[in-house]
């Protein structure tokens, strides 16, 4: 694959086909309409952490739920969300 890749000649694959459908339809709906992760970090700063990656995530949830820095957390524990990273964003004031 990385010959075919090298000369330039497209491999496809279930998951290209995936990922350029993917792709297809932000170019058509927008970015913005999709996620905040594609933003102006100036304005914004949108990141998700891995809930394993924290030794005490009620306790992480907690402080990001009363951080009045943080305009936006979903996490594991926020009702109906099924993401099991936390969400987080910040905006940036200047």
């Amino acid at each position: 694959m990385g010959v075919l890749k090298a000369f330039g000649i497209p491999v496809y694959n279930e998951k290209n086909i995936i990922l350029g459908a993917m792709e297809e339809t932000i170019r058509l709906v927008g970015l913005p309409n999709v996620t905040n992760h594609g933003g102006d970090q100036q304005v914004l700063n949108v990141l998700d952490i891995s809930a394993g990656s924290i030794k005490y995530p009620l306790l992480f949830n907690s402080y990001l739920n009363s951080d009045p820095n943080v305009e936006r957390a979903l996490t594991p524990y926020t009702k109906n969300n099924t993401d099991p990273a936390f969400h987080v964003e910040i905006p940036q004031n200047h």
